[in-house]
């Protein structure tokens, strides 16, 4: 009986260990597409400072610094709420219960990123300016965009898609950013501030 129990441990200590070492790989992963990641928006920053010089890049900064902060505010915490509540729905099989938090999730985001990008536009639209003059204007355009693909990515990272999350956000949209900008910079004659921002 004794024999039989130690036989059984080995295969349990061997699950055991690559499950770990699943984790660790995967938590390397992890770590390396965020450096990638960076990497590139790295790589993305420099270009477009060199495409628009001192003056438009401060503009084209402070309008994507000011989207990302509306982008927050319009995902209204239910993105990473949903890291918590969306693998108990899953793990419970609970599936009509996870299908109903992607839906509100995404309504949610949707109709506050539009009541945002309305009272910014109306308050320029006070002030005389229209928004494809202004790149906070024409950047504020894009907030529900933006903010869908924001929850977007936290709803399959909730999925248990950690890796393929991390891949759209830290590796794909750098790159295609990156790729993008390049690009329309050797088509056009003047790379502006708006031409910097819809890409």
């Amino acid at each position: 009986m004794n024999q039989e129990a130690e036989h059984r441990k080995p295969p349990e200590l061997t699950s055991e260990f690559r499950s770990e070492e699943s984790d660790s790989r995967s938590a390397l992963v992890l770590v390396l597409l965020s450096i990638i990641g960076v990497a590139v928006g790295y790589a993305a920053s420099i270009v477009t400072a060199r495409l628009l010089g001192p003056d438009a890049f401060q503009l084209y900064v402070v309008a994507i610094a000011e989207l990302g902060l509306c982008c927050a505010i319009a995902e209204f915490g239910v993105g990473k709420l949903s890291l918590k509540t969306i693998p108990g729905y899953v793990a419970s099989g609970e599936w009509s219960l996870a299908a109903g938090y992607w839906q509100f999730s995404l309504a949610t985001t949707g109709v506050v990123s539009v009541a945002i990008m309305a009272c910014v536009l109306m308050m320029q639209f006070q002030s005389g300016v229209l928004p494809w003059q202004d790149p906070l204007g024409l950047a504020i355009l894009f907030l529900p965009a933006a903010g869908v693909c924001g929850i977007g990515i936290d709803l399959v990272m909730a999925n248990r898609a950690a890796l393929t999350g991390m891949l759209i956000a830290r590796v794909l949209l750098p790159v295609s950013t990156l790729v993008i900008i390049v690009a329309v910079s050797q088509w056009i004659d003047e790379f502006t501030v708006l031409v910097a921002i819809l890409c």
